[in-house]
């Protein structure tokens, strides 16, 4: 037979408890069914008791607990519009990032999944809820590492929890943004193995497009696009000598235009590798690498930096990504 889940108890104050009707501890599941907003419910009973809300429940509640009160019923949300401390409370990412539960119900509920988001897990989450947001896809960020090495320095050197947390956050970050770099890479080597052969001009090689910035590796996709488009057009009866001698220069030889079939194969495996390229060198232009990221690191945090390079991990040696 499965083994049944485990049963939480939950510890009422006695005041609150007469006034509810229930007894002082009882299990969670058996509360949870006797809090209903039908007509003698919990809910309702404890909805009646407006000063216990006003000075005993409400104000020991986060913004994000009375967002999610206030969105389990109309009762719900009637009593925290009426009682509640705060005006409006809205659903905070920062307080859902302490464990995996939290933040896997808050992905749940329509949780912004975003680099703002991945920043609260880094700066104030648990290396499990890193994990978790890792593993589902939370946008990462170019300055990612450098928060974590922030928050890593910063942690107060009598609270070994703490500095213990912040520390593996950090380091399974940089081994995860290590590992994503090398994928790039990897991937880098792979279009050009494929595709440079048939795919560059005579006149090009593979280290130097390889080595281009994202920029001008964009332009240059333009580029073969446009010569491309205007190639088909040719070739499909368009305005044949004019057009032939208007694009002779875009690109290619002499010997390229002769040939009209061949010289559109090149191009569409040209714009196969630099579109290839391409993104994969956006990719890893959002990934932390760098000298630049140890300086930028240096300049926000204040006193000696050498903490900040190990804790980005790349030290004097790095190059630029």
């Amino acid at each position: 037979m499965p083994k049944r889940g485990r049963r939480d108890v939950v510890t009422l104050s006695a005041e609150l408890a007469a006034e509810i009707g229930c007894p002082t501890e009882m299990y969670e599941d058996e509360l949870e069914t006797r809090m209903e907003t039908k007509s003698g419910g919990v809910l309702s009973a404890l909805f009646a008791q407006v000063d216990l809300l006003r000075t005993r429940i409400f104000p020991l509640l986060s913004q994000t607990d009375l967002a999610i009160v206030a969105g389990l019923n109309r009762e719900c949300r009637r009593a925290v519009w009426m009682y509640a401390p705060i005006d409006n409370p809205r659903f905070a990412v920062e307080d859902c990032v302490a464990s995996v539960e939290r933040l896997r119900w808050a992905r749940a509920n329509n949780c912004p999944w975003t680099e703002a988001t991945m920043r609260h897990v880094v700066t104030r989450g648990s290396l499990a809820a890193l994990q978790f947001a890792i593993q589902y896809g939370c946008p990462m960020y170019a300055e990612i590492l450098v928060d974590a090495a922030m928050s890593a320095a910063r942690a107060r050197a009598d609270d070994k929890e703490e500095s213990k947390r912040r520390a593996d956050v950090c380091r399974h970050l940089r081994a995860h943004v290590a590992a994503l770099t090398l994928d790039v890479e990897t991937r880098l080597d792979d279009a050009g193995r494929e595709l440079a052969p048939l795919a560059l001009e005579p006149s090009e090689r593979w280290k130097d497009v390889r080595d281009m910035h994202p920029r001008q590796i964009r332009k240059k996709v333009g580029e073969i696009r446009d010569e491309l488009r205007a190639l088909r057009w040719r070739t499909s009866g368009g305005d044949g000598e004019g057009g032939a001698a208007e694009g002779g220069g875009g690109g290619g030889g002499g010997d390229a235009d002769a040939d009209p079939a061949s010289r559109l194969a090149r191009l569409e495996r040209r714009l196969e590798l630099f579109e290839r390229v391409m993104k994969l060198k956006l990719r890893l232009a959002c990934l932390p690498g760098g000298d630049g990221l140890v300086r930028l690191a240096r300049r926000r945090l204040s006193g000696p930096s050498g903490d900040v390079d190990a804790a980005v991990g790349l030290g004097g040696g790095a190059t630029g990504g």
